[in-house]
């Protein structure tokens, strides 16, 4: 997988939790997966999905669109009660989880160059 593929990847994971994450403080329960193999299979076909509909668009098209998400989902993030940013909550372990995550991406980015 490439730079622009990492951005891809990303900028579906963020519209991805810009969604969901509304929907579970809102009461909707969150995504369990019954076991590593059905969350491996679950994210690799998130991923190829996102992938597919990359189609050829350019490094700056996607990075463009990642910058985009990554906006909704900062605001997604700031319209929630600050109640909710507390270790052991859903809101906050997601955040933490999507950071390192993040983080990972970042660091694969950087041993590329």
């Amino acid at each position: 997988m490439g730079p622009r593929e990492v951005l891809a990847h990303i900028a579906g994971w963020a519209a991805e939790a810009t969604m969901r994450i509304p929907q579970v403080i809102a009461g909707s329960p969150p995504l369990i997966y019954t076991d590593a193999a059905q969350h491996a299979a679950v994210d690799d076909a998130f991923n190829a999905a996102v992938i597919l509909m990359l189609g050829n668009q350019s490094f700056e098209q996607v990075s463009s669109i990642l910058q985009e998400s990554h906006q909704h989902f900062n605001n997604m993030f700031q319209a929630q009660d600050e109640k909710l940013f507390v270790p052991g909550s859903y809101v906050y372990e997601r955040l933490k989880l999507v950071i390192d995550h993040h983080l990972q991406h970042a660091q694969e980015l950087n041993e590329l160059s």
